[in-house]
């Protein structure tokens, strides 16, 4: 016997959003647009391929390029790594022009601190030492 399921009960299209523009705070700055983005801390850059779509909770879970870097900031860093980079996630969550973000480094024990970010502010990120 088949069942019968009024339109109700169609499982209704996750909306998702584009994240866009420059986000800082204390310690991170992170730049998106269309083809990517770059998020600085202190000591690392991790870099995003590709556009980052939030979730109808502003949520987002994106794989990054995650680079130490040696005594500067990313900015002033001429481009020489400390160490070869490794894949993490970038896990956060958007709510208006507030955005709360960590980096997971996958190893089920190890998450960043979590970096409060603000759309359009400037970022106050450290030197490395």
């Amino acid at each position: 016997m088949l069942a019968v399921c009024p339109a109700a009960c169609v499982a209704a299209p996750v909306t998702t959003s584009q994240l866009e523009g420059e986000w800082g705070g204390d310690r991170a700055s992170l730049i998106i647009n269309a083809g990517g983005a770059v998020l600085e801390v202190p000591c690392a850059v991790a870099r995003i391929e590709g556009p980052i779509f939030v979730d109808s909770e502003g949520r987002f879970d994106v794989a990054a390029a995650y680079t130490p870097l040696r005594g500067t900031t990313a900015a002033e860093d001429s481009g020489v790594p400390a160490a070869k980079s490794q894949t993490v996630r970038l896990v956060g969550r958007v709510s208006n022009s507030e955005m709360m973000l960590s980096i997971d480094f996958g190893d089920g024990n190890s998450k960043s601190e979590v970096f409060e970010l603000e759309r359009g502010s400037a970022a106050n990120v450290p030197l490395c030492g």
